[in-house]
């Protein structure tokens, strides 16, 4: 499973597009939270799977929603749309999974079981 998470509905679509890249070369499902009830606004825009939770924006409600969603489905990728809240978020979620965190990507992928991340400041580039 790949999830998705924003507050804000262009970037959850940012994320549903790039989780998609992920999902399919892993044959994942793709996932997304939402704290709204359009479920199949996602869902056209290509979540297989939505999740739904009254998320107040407060960086601990969704902090701990994410954390309790990984620990159910133990998704193999967590993106959290770079926002300010999403920041706040991604830090919290990482600290609770004791899991990496990288921030500010310009491209991620999966291929061949390989991963890699690309990030702006200072040309950061990693693969695995």
């Amino acid at each position: 499973m790949i999830l998705v998470f924003s507050e804000d509905k262009e970037v959850a679509l940012e994320g549903l597009s790039v989780g998609r890249a992920l999902a399919e070369p892993l044959n994942a499902v793709l996932a997304v939270l939402c704290g709204d009830t359009d479920a199949e606004y996602y869902i056209a825009h290509g979540a297989d799977e939505v999740y739904r939770a009254a998320l107040a924006p407060h960086a601990g409600i969704i902090t701990d929603t994410l954390a309790y969603l990984a620990g159910e489905k133990r998704p193999e990728a967590i993106l959290i749309g770079g926002t300010r809240l999403g920041h706040e978020v991604s830090a919290r979620v990482a600290q609770r999974l004791n899991a990496g965190c990288v921030t500010d990507c310009t491209d991620i992928y999966a291929e061949g079981g390989d991963g890699g991340e690309g990030g702006v400041g200072g040309g950061v580039f990693a693969k695995r």
